[in-house]
């Protein structure tokens, strides 16, 4: 991890910090959801907004979609967008 990584137990990352970050989702059925997470409930479903479904070569425009905790397989976060939230909150914490 780089310099601005988080460091202690008491820097851990919480279901918060995951909003507002734009993910790929790929589902058990193979389709690939990419958005922008906008809540995740106390089942942790996920709400993602701007929602773009691929199934093969074809790709549609979904807008908001909730995701089942269950039909997720993977999911991935972009690395740039993912290093400038750990940036941001090492900042805050260094400010507080």
């Amino acid at each position: 991890m780089s310099s601005s990584s988080l460091s202690s137990s008491a820097d851990v990352l919480h279901p918060i910090d995951l909003i507002s970050l734009p993910y790929k989702l790929h589902i058990t059925d193979g389709r690939i959801l990419s958005g922008i997470l906008i809540s995740i409930d106390d089942q942790s479903n996920l709400l993602v907004s701007n929602v773009l479904e691929t199934n093969g070569d074809i790709t549609r425009e979904l807008g908001l979609v909730s995701v089942p905790k269950s039909t997720i397989s993977k999911i991935y976060v972009d690395d740039n967008e993912w290093n400038k939230n750990i940036r941001y909150r090492v900042k805050k914490q260094s400010n507080e």
